[in-house]
């Protein structure tokens, strides 16, 4: 049946151009939506490496420059935090999670650099929001007075500067992009992960370091509180009235982690979204396309169809053909289309383009291109399979 389906096929090869040429083109579009949509799932489900529960973000701005004032002055108020008795643990960090903020700079091992996402907190804050440490300690008051700041580094760090080397221990330089020279840290611990920019941010090299409150360099933008269980909404207005006593003439912002969750998924999805609906149109498009020209072929061909029933074809047959035929010309354009994607993740294009990203986007795509070409070569089918054999043949 099917060598006949392709005789039959090449025998009208300047007709079925135009299909060939439409479901190539669907399936590539196909391939590229499914790419897009199976990245950003595949992010989603990744675990965040933090606990944003029952956590609150406290960001402040400052009346005057960050200078020894204000640094007291925040220290303060982290201790008013702290003894509230709705807060379960302050603390500092540089950056809130999920506010697209960041802070790069290079480090240096062995001659090497390697670039790394900073954030900066002070002691307590990773066991407190939920990190999970998989070597070494977290940093602490046992890091007071050392000739070397303390930091510790998420796996996928660890693996790209010291590879098999156990990491616990060494020290590396720390290159600030503003400035020339180097601040020497020590590695005292590792962490699965921290995706401080939320569901939808790709794996990166992470660093945290202490901040120590007897630091004079030290700075932070935010506080992050964590706190107890049954804590109501309303307790902001506690909170907020607490802040603007202690610092009058600052500026403060509170959110919880979940609502800053919420706002960075219904930004992203956005995009998801668009895609999903330029994708859904350009395919709704295809779909009337080839259900007109396989409504003109069966026109085309209806003594064809005629001779058919007249020797035996039954209606079922008939239709089968059809929705057959159609169906071959998606699995060659597949192939073709297979063929012409698979240079893609070969040269290395796109960084979300890997091979096993091919893979499932290739055979997604095949499973719903065939299923849209069977859908649409349904009902020219189901017409062809109802035509009279007598007044087939008699059609002019």
């Amino acid at each position: 049946m099917l060598k006949h389906i392709l005789k039959m096929a090449w025998k009208r090869k300047k007709a079925n151009s135009l299909i060939l040429l439409e479901l190539l083109a669907a399936f590539l579009v196909l391939v590229g939506v499914s790419a897009i949509l199976l990245h950003n799932w595949g992010l989603y489900n990744k675990p965040l490496g933090f606990n944003y529960q029952n956590t609150w973000s406290v960001q402040f701005y400052p009346s005057a420059s960050w200078e020894e004032p204000s640094r007291v002055r925040g220290v303060n108020i982290l201790n008013m935090l702290s003894q509230m008795e709705e807060i379960e643990g302050a603390y500092t960090l540089t950056f809130s999670p999920f506010l697209g903020m960041r802070w790069n700079d290079d480090v240096v091992y062995k001659g090497k650099t390697f670039n790394a996402n900073l954030n900066g907190s002070s002691d307590g804050a990773p066991l407190g929001i939920g990190m999970k440490l998989l070597k070494g300690r977290w940093f602490g008051p046992e890091d007071d007075g050392q000739s070397y700041q303390a930091v510790v580094i998420n796996k996928n760090l660890s693996d790209e500067i010291f590879g098999d080397e156990n990491p616990i221990g060494k020290e590396v330089d720390v290159v600030k992009y503003d400035q020339e020279e180097s601040e020497v840290r020590r590695v005292v611990g590792v962490f699965e992960d921290y995706r401080q920019q939320g569901e939808f941010s790709t794996g990166s090299h992470q660093m945290f370091l202490r901040y120590d409150v007897n630091n004079t360099k030290a700075w932070f933008n935010a506080y992050a509180l964590v706190m107890k269980p049954g804590v109501p909404a309303e307790f902001e207005e506690k909170l907020m009235s607490q802040l603007n006593s202690a610092a009058p003439d600052w500026d403060f912002e509170v959110q919880t982690w979940s609502q800053l969750r919420r706002l960075h998924i219904n930004n992203n999805m956005k995009n998801v979204i668009l895609v999903a609906v330029v994708g859904g149109f350009l395919m709704l498009m295809v779909c009337f396309g080839l259900f007109g020209v396989l409504w003109q072929n069966v026109t085309r061909r209806t003594r064809e169809i005629g001779l058919r029933r007249a020797l035996g074809a039954t209606g079922a047959n008939v239709q089968g053909m059809i929705i057959m035929e159609l169906v071959a010309f998606a699995i060659l354009a597949v192939i073709v289309g297979t063929i012409l994607l698979a240079q893609v993740p070969l040269l290395g294009v796109f960084e979300i383009f890997t091979w096993g990203m091919f893979f499932k986007s290739v055979l997604l795509s095949t499973v719903l291109i065939c299923g849209l070409t069977a859908l649409c070569a349904f009902y020219p089918g189901l017409m062809a399979a109802r035509y009279d054999p007598a007044e087939a043949l008699h059609f002019e």
